[in-house]
């Protein structure tokens, strides 16, 4: 099974979705269940187009500022705390005002990965 890789921006109506190892396989949404749904409606068409039946797994990558977008529930001061990183940076960085570095962002993603198994663990 091949992976591929789903880019996911905001625009000003909601997200596109491309894949950059394809040409022409794109997808606009305005929730991620709607981007998920049509990006992989575009692949399936493509695979027909060209008579391709290689099974794909798609991995979406998420701009900051596309993440916060879509996931509003977060909170963003409390995540900064996880991931000491100042919380005015943070806001900034959610809202597309500043890029954070490579490094920076991987210190975001950490801190939501960590979040994510914290709250799976939580049994009631």
């Amino acid at each position: 099974m091949k992976k591929l890789v789903v880019v996911v921006e905001p625009t000003k109506t909601g997200y596109s979705a491309y894949l950059p190892e394809i040409d022409g396989v794109a997808s606009v949404g305005s929730t991620l269940d709607e981007i998920s749904d049509n990006i992989k409606e575009a692949v399936m068409l493509y695979q027909e187009e060209l008579n391709i039946e290689e099974n794909f797994k798609l991995e979406y990558r998420f701009s900051i500022e596309a993440f916060f977008k879509l996931f509003k529930s977060i909170n963003i001061s409390a995540l900064a705390d996880k991931s000491n990183i100042n919380a005015s940076l943070l806001r900034q960085y959610a809202k597309g005002i500043k890029h954070p570095s490579v490094k920076q962002a991987k210190k975001i993603e950490q801190s939501i990965h960590k979040l994510g198994e914290e709250l799976t663990s939580i049994r009631f």
